[in-house]
């Protein structure tokens, strides 16, 4: 009936068929291209036009063609995978063949995060699917120079993971935008720091490079600092420091959770001396003190020193000083000699 109808609506489909078969297949695309599917290799999983992921149940019929037609599809245990029980399978050499004029050659660069490469991946593609595996090809020092910055904006994620001092940096700025988003309301969206302020601050970076391992040697924070307001420069300079000059002489790192207070983790003999808790963001935040014993163990968390001098510190020099004889703990803090490498005093 299918057939019948179909030489009624359109005499010349048929013609351009060779068999019944083909006019199947050129009757289903015609109708259905949204839902071309490519298996993945030997699997049961498949690609649809559109990026959308499928999998094809134990009851349809089409077992082993790599491409099919989804005639139908209910939605699967994940958002995106839908199920097809019901297909038309599609011949790879007829596809190639009727399809050749619109089947697109698409090139572009990629980063392998598993090889830390560059390549060149060239694929064919019909309404934007994939029809075979890409082939990779290593890309060029010209072409990687070319494509870094928008690769490293891209990969956001693991550059923080590679570069400390940048990660803490993006720590501070949401840190800003929970306790005073009006400061940086116009350099953020939904996702964080605005794409195109990163690709800015990577297009300065990259300049004269074709690696990424010789960006991350450079202190990016210094390009990022760049595309900023002045006055936002300076709060994050002045009012956010990076680290607090504790007694001893050590620079301690400030870190600032965005959904807590910052806080800064020391050794307790190096604050002997110290009588006011520490604060921020134009001193109206106190800093979190988490004190450690001489190996680094947490000993106790206090956001008033003054308090902890006072009440807390008695509790706890009883308890290092049998751990740690070698270590000064004097009954009143603030005779102690704030030291990063203690030695027996009392």
């Amino acid at each position: 009936q299918i057939l019948q109808l179909a030489k009624e609506l359109n005499p010349n489909v048929e013609k351009s068929a060779k068999n019944e078969n083909e006019l199947r297949q050129i009757l289903l695309l015609s109708a259905y291209a949204d839902r071309l599917c490519r298996r993945r290799k030997s699997t049961d999983r498949a690609l649809m036009v559109g990026g959308r992921g499928v999998k094809i149940t134990a009851h349809s019929l089409v077992k082993n063609k790599e491409f099919f037609i989804a005639l139908n599809g209910v939605e699967g245990s994940s958002d995106s995978e839908t199920m097809v029980s019901l297909a038309g399978g599609i011949d790879k050499e007829f596809l190639f063949e009727k399809y050749r004029n619109q089947i697109q050659k698409k090139k572009c660069i990629i980063f392998s995060d598993e090889k830390s490469q560059f390549y060149i991946q060239e694929v064919k593609t019909l309404f934007e699917l994939p029809l075979e595996e890409p082939t990779l090809i290593p890309a060029t020092a010209a072409q990687v120079a070319e494509k870094l910055p928008e690769v490293m904006t891209e990969n956001w994620n693991m550059v923080l993971k590679e570069n400390e001092k940048l990660a803490h940096w993006v720590q501070k700025i949401n840190f800003l935008k929970v306790h005073a988003h009006e400061i940086v309301q116009d350099i953020l969206d939904d996702s964080g720091l605005k794409q195109e302020l990163r690709l800015e601050a990577f297009s300065q970076a990259c300049l004269g490079e074709n690696k990424m391992l010789e960006v991350f040697k450079k202190d990016l924070v210094y390009f990022f600092e760049n595309i900023l307001p002045h006055s936002l420069q300076q709060t994050l300079r002045n009012e956010l420091p990076d680290t607090l000059k504790v007694p001893s002489g050590s620079q301690i790192v400030v870190h600032y959770p965005s959904d807590k207070p910052p806080y800064i983790e020391v050794r307790i003999q190096e604050i002997f001396g110290w009588t006011q808790t520490p604060k921020v963001m134009f001193q109206k935040i106190p800093v979190v003190i988490r004190l450690l014993s001489p190996n680094f163990r947490p000993v106790q968390i206090t956001s008033h020193l003054e308090s902890f001098w006072r009440t807390g510190y008695a509790e706890v020099r009883k308890e290092l000083r049998l751990k740690y004889p070698k270590h000064q703990w004097p009954e009143n803090p603030a005779d102690g000699i704030a030291e990063a490498k203690g030695r027996r005093r009392f």
